[in-house]
């Protein structure tokens, strides 16, 4: 990736960028296939040689900031307050917060992740089943684009824990970024994550799919950007996923802890 020191570049439309991306390496607007009125909620985007109907889901809202969670979240803090597990040093962010805590902490954002998960998985079966593609898989591709209060590694896992039980037209996700930068310990360098997910019984040929879609997706991204200092692409999975901090963050809600993974 690129120096820490780096200037940002501007941002830029998620949507549109990666939609230009997707055009360019094999995949299809549904929209042109059935028709820019259809009569059914389709998905964005079809991988005929590889067989994948893919949904792109930009999250553009840093919920924490909201008004109603704004609340919700002085309300568990409130609850916690008088508890001797929340010590005074957490307040300035010198001790990790308690398991349990942050997990609570965590379920206040699950409801936005499922919604916005249930309205892909839907996209992606209807458009399965009015091409009549039903051996397809189906690919939700999540950018955060905004969502930046919570560490990547915890909306990752709200979108694991959603899958994991609902949803079966969504057989594997992408997590990525592309406005916004993240650091990892003793790395000089600021990057870019793309983490993918599956489904326990997702077969080789959709990972082998997502991994070189990933490749191509850095090749596009050094192309418009200019070539990165660096660039990694490891199987090392959950721990890798668990040490990305997000960059310049100015209030991290939740202190401590640690980073995160990619599989490109």
């Amino acid at each position: 990736m690129e120096s820490k020191g780096f200037v940002p570049h501007e941002p830029v439309d998620a949507e549109v960028f990666f939609t230009e991306f997707a055009l360019r390496n094999g995949g299809r607007l549904v929209s042109e296939i059935v028709g820019h009125s259809p009569a059914f909620f389709n998905a964005d985007f079809y991988f005929s040689e590889f067989n994948v109907v893919a949904e792109l889901k930009c999250l553009k809202t840093d919920f924490p900031k909201s008004k109603i969670y704004e609340k919700k979240i002085s309300d568990l803090f409130e609850k916690w307050s008088t508890k001797p597990e929340f010590k005074f040093g957490l307040i300035w962010g010198k001790e990790p917060y308690p398991r349990e805590f942050v997990l609570e902490f965590i379920k206040l954002f699950k409801r936005p992740i499922k919604q916005v998960l249930e309205k892909a998985n839907k996209q992606i079966k209807n458009t399965k089943k009015e091409l009549r593609l039903n051996s397809a898989k189906g690919l939700a591709i999540v950018i955060n684009d905004g969502f930046y209060s919570l560490e990547p590694r915890y909306t990752y896992a709200l979108i694991s824990d959603v899958l994991s039980y609902l949803y079966t037209s969504i057989d594997g996700f992408v997590y990525l970024t592309l406005n916004k930068h993240v650091e990892y310990p003793n790395d000089e360098y600021a990057r870019l994550v793309w983490f993918t997910g599956y489904g326990n019984a997702v077969d080789d040929e959709l990972v082998e799919f997502v991994n070189n879609l990933g490749r191509k997706w850095w090749h596009f991204l050094e192309e418009r950007r200019g070539k990165f200092d660096s660039h990694i692409e490891t199987k090392e999975g959950a721990d890798y996923i668990n040490e990305a901090r997000f960059i310049n963050f100015p209030s991290r809600i939740l202190g401590g802890g640690d980073r995160n993974r990619t599989d490109e």
